[in-house]
């Protein structure tokens, strides 16, 4: 996921299926796979990873205190067509 927090940062996301700007404020969903974030300014960007990317998981400076799951936090569960009622309320999936 990329979330830019600040209205003067945009970026471009490029997948295998082509390529989408995002505008300042925005968020966009990436899906897995290889992946390309361009910002042109400076700005802040925020990225959120999944610790089911395992490739991405174990690069991470902190990545021994996901070795294991933590006691107090439920496994993700994605449901469908959330993000989507979400975003746009009254849209029926």
């Amino acid at each position: 996921m990329l979330l830019l927090p600040d209205p003067e940062t945009a970026a471009e996301v490029s997948t295998g299926a082509g390529a989408e700007k995002v505008p300042g404020y925005g968020l966009a969903f990436i899906p897995p796979g290889d992946s390309r974030v361009t910002v042109p300014t400076s700005g802040r960007v925020v990225r959120l990873f999944t610790t089911n990317a395992q490739d991405l998981a174990e690069r991470c400076s902190n990545a021994g205190a996901y070795a294991t799951p933590h006691p107090n936090i439920p496994p993700f569960s994605a449901l469908a067509g959330a993000a989507r009622r979400l975003a746009r309320p009254g849209l029926q999936p």
